[in-house]
């Protein structure tokens, strides 16, 4: 009789089971898994999840293998190559893949350019739902329009590469887009967004080109960021249905922004932006459900005023000439604040959490008298 020590109990679990296994793994890991038996193999061949990213890129081609040689050449399109057949055989298969991400390291377009469409291809004819593809320093690269008339992907993040004006654009299917490092118009971002009915999550991070940007006509979006467009002058979003926006420098001194159209807006956060004292009263009153305000970096307030019903978190940092904070909210519970010493006109507010991190210590006896009853509440940390 065989030792219980010996029997494979893993091997023998229902292939679902061993891909679930398979998703806590690192993806190097997970490849490997299949040299350990037939029943691996098998499990790692129809296996729904290809991460072929940056992490993975980092782990099995040494930086000095990447150094311009014909060995380090090679050894890259080897590891394509890899990528395209593993593609390959699950499209043969009719696999469907939930996620596919391809990383294209630096100066390498030349030697990977002939994969990359290949393993596009493939991973479309096996219905991708979530497709990742970055491009390290390749500006240059155009998107092939075919992803951009794919029914089946749902999440769709691109970084580090170009977008042309699209002929046509169908990805009736996807909720969420994140654009890193992608150079666009206006005009071709919009042109892109048309294409996209149930988007529902836009993200724009360090993308070139963006000047003048108006989201209109996205009846579904929830949730906006924007982050380092340095060339971006005006940002206009109309969808009321919008809960949640994140405005992140650096941004041009000029740029204007024009929320009031987002009448549901919950979460709200401006950092390293140039607002001023009373555009932002302005635009707080706009928003009768807010619920969480966030203002980081922002010197060109002086006096932040803010009344609203709804807001219950308000988190205020490291705004270098503010002074005064006067604040009318009958629902926050939550305060967090970090900067100089400065006036506090709360009202009859009980914070059920307050976090206070003075950067100097300009306080006098009379400042501690006026904020007693406020600084009982509250924790306050040393400055640093």
């Amino acid at each position: 009789m065989e030792s219980l020590s010996h029997i494979d109990r893993i091997s023998n679990l229902p292939e679902p089971i061993l891909h679930h296994i398979l998703s806590f793994l690192p993806f190097t890991q997970t490849v490997q898994t299949r040299v350990l038996s037939r029943t691996w193999k098998r499990a790692w061949h129809t296996f729904s999840v290809l991460k072929f990213d940056s992490d993975f890129f980092h782990q099995v081609f040494l930086e000095d293998s990447n150094d311009g040689s014909e060995a380090g050449k090679q050894k890259l399109r080897e590891i394509f190559n890899y990528i395209k057949e593993t593609l390959r055989i699950r499209h043969n298969e009719m696999i469907r893949l939930m996620n596919f991400s391809l990383f294209v390291p630096g100066d390498s377009l030349e030697i990977c350019l002939p994969y990359i469409d290949q393993c596009i291809f493939y991973a479309l004819g096996c219905n991708v739902k979530e497709l990742s593809l970055e491009l390290l320093g390749n500006p240059r690269f155009n998107l092939p329009e075919i992803i951009l008339c794919s029914n089946s992907i749902e999440i769709l993040t691109l970084a580090g590469l170009k977008l042309e004006s699209p002929r046509s654009v169908k990805l009736s299917s996807l909720t969420k887009l994140f654009l890193m490092r992608v150079d666009a118009t206006d005009l071709v971002l919009q042109s892109l967004l048309i294409g996209c009915p149930l988007i529902e999550y836009l993200s724009l991070q360090l993308c070139p080109g963006l000047k003048n940007l108006e989201l209109s006509g996205l009846t579904k979006l929830n949730k906006f960021e924007v982050c380092d467009a340095e060339e971006l002058q005006r940002l206009c979003i109309i969808a009321q249905d919008v809960q949640e926006v994140s405005i992140q420098g650096p941004l041009p001194f000029q740029c204007k922004f024009n929320l009031a159209s987002c009448k549901f807006l919950k979460y709200l956060r401006f950092a390293l932006t140039h607002i001023k004292d009373e555009w932002l009263c302005n635009q707080i009153s706009k928003f009768p459900l807010l619920e969480s305000l966030l203002i980081a970096g922002c010197d060109d307030l002086k006096s932040i005023n803010i009344s609203s019903r709804s807001l219950k978190l308000l988190e205020i940092y490291d705004c270098l000439r503010l002074v005064e904070v006067k604040i009318a909210a009958s629902s926050l519970s939550i305060f967090k604040y970090s900067g100089d010493v400065i006036s506090f006109q709360l009202g009859a507010i009980t914070f059920s959490k307050s976090h206070l991190l003075f950067q100097t210590e300009n306080s006098s006896s009379e400042w501690y008298t006026e904020h007693f009853n406020f600084l009982q509440c509250s924790i306050v940390f040393p400055r640093w």
